[in-house]
């Protein structure tokens, strides 16, 4: 009798969802189906083809000849072109993603007052982002060749003229400055975004406690802006990883002699110009796990960092 008690009770204990409730759910789902569609023939089925197409061997017209195995994945990883757009590419994300954070981090400290003069600069420096890789290539393109504005203007005071986009030497360096004048807008609005969470009254209490800015901002403010700073890694990192209107625009696909050339840009011409269709497929595989290895290690150091702290 006991146990037949136990077992009812048992069961009228759990809780069940009304009849309702569950309909209606299941009326909500064909107003979702046309998102879920579009995701998946936007951004699934190519995901897909991507890897299935990197163990293949297709003609320029996409014909397939049948599996190869991991060959085109050896082949581009053996063809010193791609090899070195992968070089270029490694140092743009690591390099760009480093000093757009830590001016981004700057400038939002600078700009987070109120008042109308920094709304102004707030939209000046977000201006940018804005504006299409291609144009913000081209408009660079212009201002930086031998008889651009900058030149024009050195030569103008006696200095030499400086080879911004034909020299070897500079030209990575001058594809980092544009990416991060063209990146900076947005990890500008979200490290004042981070800035409105900071309690005021810690502020405030630090300073009466005597701690200088420098010191606030290290124990305080730093340490609060934490997921922000994880969510500009990743975000920052993952567009420069897949950079390319900007190299199409600003060195012409890559010069010079390939110098700018990012790994984006070589799947691209080895599968529309090339005719390399596995070949550029392993290409977008290896850049699709190289987006989800780093957003997985940013979260986990962040997760530990926090554990730690």
């Amino acid at each position: 009798m006991t146990a037949i008690s136990k077992g009812a009770v048992g069961r009228v204990s759990r809780p069940t969802a009304p009849l309702g409730r569950r309909l209606a759910g299941l009326a909500e789902f064909p107003m979702a189906f046309p998102a879920i569609a579009l995701f998946a023939l936007f951004e699934l089925l190519p995901t897909v083809l991507a890897v299935v197409y990197s163990f293949a061997s297709l003609d320029s017209f996409g014909t397939f000849r049948g599996f190869v195995g991991f060959d085109n994945y050896v082949r581009l990883l053996s063809d010193a072109n791609s090899v070195r757009a992968l070089g270029v590419t490694a140092v743009l994300a690591s390099v760009g993603t480093v000093l757009i954070n830590v001016i981004g981090v700057g400038l939002a400290v600078l700009l987070n007052h109120p008042g109308t003069i920094y709304h102004l600069y707030r939209a000046a420096i977000f201006y940018p982002f804005v504006i299409s890789g291609l144009v913000v290539g081209f408009i660079w393109r212009a201002i930086l060749n031998p008889d651009g504005a900058i030149n024009s203007l050195l030569r103008g005071i006696g200095l030499p003229a400086i080879p911004f986009l034909s020299d070897g030497n500079t030209a990575l360096a001058t594809v980092i400055g544009v990416t991060i004048w063209n990146s900076l807008g947005v990890t500008v609005i979200l490290y004042l975004a981070g800035l409105q969470t900071v309690p005021a009254e810690l502020l405030e209490a630090a300073s009466v406690d005597g701690a200088n800015a420098w010191q606030r901002f290290r124990k305080i403010v730093w340490p609060l802006l934490g997921p922000t700073v994880t969510i500009n890694i990743v975000l920052t990192s993952i567009g420069l990883l897949r950079t390319y209107d900007l190299i199409v625009s600003l060195t012409g696909g890559g010069g010079p002699a390939g110098q700018t050339e990012t790994i984006a840009y070589r799947i691209i011409s080895l599968g529309l110009a090339g005719g390399q269709v596995g070949q550029s497929s392993a290409g977008a595989v290896l850049l699709f796990l190289a987006t989800i290895v780093l957003a997985g290690v940013v979260l986990l150091l962040r997760r530990r960092n926090e554990d730690i702290t």
